[in-house]
């Protein structure tokens, strides 16, 4: 026979290298996936250790902790017949200060002379691979994998996977701490949330208790009480509400105020609530009518809600029904304009015969009968005015006067006003100064003539001699209105009288208006006026230091 032989040992060693690669590989794969799963920090170590140990068919492994310059065993596997280092002063068996900096850069070290500086080791390693352990590029610790009774000759495979599973061990440890974190974290946040939680059950109480006093405050109050939210929606009604209406509460509060309100009541004070829900007080007298037919007066007051931020949430709402009392100013008013028109026709005579007295005609008078002549004249024109100025209120205020609105100039106005009143002005030695660009609103420019020299009598009547007077016209910033302002200098009006003096027959220093000839109804004549033109008039003042009156007007036809 013919025989052929050939060597195979390499092809052999090869495939049993690649076979115990392929093995090895397997492993890894298997200890790092049961490393990845482990979710607590001592879990992860034990595992890790442990599947080390059978992997590489070593005879222990341990992982150790650096800290602060101390180097402690947190995981030691077992080995038969080998004393356990833990407590010992592994810094110094392993000469981790000797190789620190080369730990500190990743390098995986193999030790196998154990007779360091001089000394005799015999705790059972005659072999170690150490691999340094990071977290967060930080050097954590070591894994220590040895051989306790002989030289192990280290392939490079177990290089290499010592310092890949030293790597997954960081990589675990990084997930665990930051779980463990996450973990206090959530209970920290759970202590605080539960305490937040029992703070706001006892706010709730007490705001519950709150709400029940405020409801059984609210409602013995003989008024309308509300909150209204930006959207016109009911969030509070007080039981009045329920008694005028005839319907439970429940069927109220969360309405919007135009499904509760009739129509016609609720395009009345439309424009009211929208100047509310714009940041601005308002205060208004209006006539209700109820289902049934019955009408009702009331004065409402709407106090915006404003939050850090300055916008508007919503609105409280105090309404009293004022019913009675307009009845009887009605019955004021109705007595006011009979005494007036059976005074005007006497008081027209008496001071006509009083001015023909004073010329002479009839005969001359002594100089003491000239004095009181002159007296009777002065007082008998203060009632002249005083019954012209009511009717025209009551004329105005029952809509019998009709304003004729069209195109005016502000400019015009103003110079037209300072010319009626100039010498007023110039005998009390008041400068009067006026200031305005040419704007055009829609308005009667005789009755705002009349408003412009009202106020700025009044200005003349309380300033000091050689004091100015400013009149002054400007555009709204709201930029549908111009704005008017007569300012003074004089003494000033008490905080306490601001909201009150555009009322009939108020006046703020009555012996002093009847020194200088008020009747107490030029500024109620004034509000009225600005009203019927769809304007507002109100006051600024500081006591010793001047008043300011402004007043809006459209800028075009509504």
């Amino acid at each position: 026979y013919v025989g052929t032989c050939i060597d195979i040992t390499d092809r052999r060693k090869s495939l049993a290298s690649l076979e115990k690669q392929h093995r090895r590989s397997q492993l890894f794969n298997i200890v790092a996936s049961k490393i990845r799963k482990c979710l607590k920090l001592k879990e992860i170590l034990a595992t890790a250790a442990t599947e080390i140990k059978e992997l590489l068919e070593v005879d222990r492994v341990l992982i150790i902790r650096l800290l602060n310059e101390s180097a402690t065993i947190v995981e030691e596997t077992e080995c038969i017949n080998c004393s356990s280092l833990k407590g010992k002063e592994i810094f110094d068996i392993l000469a981790i200060n000797d190789y620190l900096p080369e730990y500190r850069d990743g390098k995986t070290k193999i030790i196998d002379d154990f007779n360091l500086q001089g000394k005799t080791v015999d705790l059972g390693i005659k072999s170690a691979l150490i691999a340094p352990i990071f977290t967060k590029e930080k050097l954590w610790g070591l894994l220590v994998i040895h051989q306790c009774y002989e030289i192990k000759e280290w392939e490079k495979f177990d290089i290499e996977l010592s310092k890949e599973l030293a790597d997954r061990i960081g990589i675990a440890i990084s997930l665990a701490q930051l779980l463990e974190n996450l973990e206090d974290m959530v209970e920290r946040r759970t202590f605080k949330l539960s305490q937040a939680n029992q703070q706001l059950q006892e706010q709730i109480k007490e705001r519950t208790l709150a709400e029940k006093k405020l409801r059984i405050i609210t409602d013995n109050i003989p008024a309308f009480i509300a909150y209204v939210d930006d959207r016109e929606r009911y969030l509070f009604n007080n039981k009045i509400y329920a008694d005028w209406f005839d319907r439970p509460l429940s069927q109220i509060t969360g309405q919007r105020i135009r499904d509760v309100l009739p129509e016609e009541n609720y395009k009345k004070i439309k424009p009211s609530l929208d100047r509310a829900l714009a940041g601005e007080k308002v205060t208004i007298d209006t006539q209700m009518i109820r289902d049934n037919g019955d009408c009702s007066w009331f004065n409402a007051n709407f106090i915006p809600d404003l939050d850090r931020d300055r916008r508007v949430k919503g609105f409280f709402a105090l309404i009293v029904d004022i019913t009675e009392r307009k009845a009887i100013e009605e019955m004021k008013n109705n007595f006011l304009s009979i005494v007036s028109h059976e005074l005007r026709t006497p008081l027209t005579s008496i001071h006509g015969s009083l001015k023909l007295l004073a010329t002479g005609k009839l005969g001359r008078l002594s100089p003491e009968g000239l004095q009181m002549l002159s007296i009777a004249d002065v007082n008998t024109d203060r009632l002249v005015r005083l019954v012209e100025d009511i009717l025209n209120l009551k004329q105005m205020e029952s809509g019998k006067v009709r304003m004729e609105k069209r195109s005016c100039n502000s400019s015009e106005l103003i110079h037209q006003a300072i010319d009626l009143i100039g010498p007023i002005a110039t005998e009390n030695k008041i400068i009067l100064i006026g200031n305005s660009s040419n704007i055009s609103f829609w308005a009667d420019s005789d009755y705002i003539l009349q408003v412009l020299t009202n106020l700025i009598d009044n200005g003349i009547k309380f300033s000091p001699p050689g004091g100015t007077i400013w009149i002054i016209a400007t555009l709204h910033p709201n930029g549908s209105q111009i704005l008017f302002s007569v300012r003074d200098k004089g003494k000033g009006i008490p905080q306490n009288q601001l909201d009150i003096i555009f009322k009939s027959f108020h006046q703020v220093d009555a012996s002093d208006s009847r020194e200088k000839g008020g009747t107490g109804l030029g500024l109620a004549i004034c509000q009225t006026i600005v009203q019927l033109h769809d304007g507002r008039i109100w006051v600024e003042s500081v006591l010793g230091r001047g008043s300011t009156f402004y007043f809006t007007l459209p800028l075009c036809k509504p």
